[in-house]
């Protein structure tokens, strides 16, 4: 019996392989995501224009992103785990 969604039915088997491809892109969102804040961060006013450019281009990228390996989502989940609270914080501040 397949999941209802807006536009096709997707099996169960399915499913969890989207899932766990979804789940697997974490690491390397985080690390990219972290890095671009970071350089926003550092950078005057009259650069920051430059830096938004950069990150809504990634989200981009991640809007046609189709697969990750199983190795980087394991680094995926460590990234995020290894988010310090005061990068946490600059980043929803970023996104606030």
């Amino acid at each position: 019996m397949g999941l209802k969604t807006t536009s096709f039915n997707i099996e169960e088997k399915d499913y969890e392989l989207l899932k766990d491809k979804a789940f697997s892109m974490k690491k390397r969102v985080s690390d990219i995501l972290r890095d671009l804040v970071s350089d926003f961060i550092k950078v005057e006013k009259t650069e920051q224009e430059k830096s938004k450019e950069k990150i809504k281009n990634f989200f981009n990228y991640l809007d046609n992103l189709e697969e990750v390996s199983k190795e980087e989502s394991k680094e995926i989940e460590t990234s995020i785990k290894n988010l310090t609270e005061e990068e946490i914080k600059k980043i929803e501040k970023f996104f606030s």
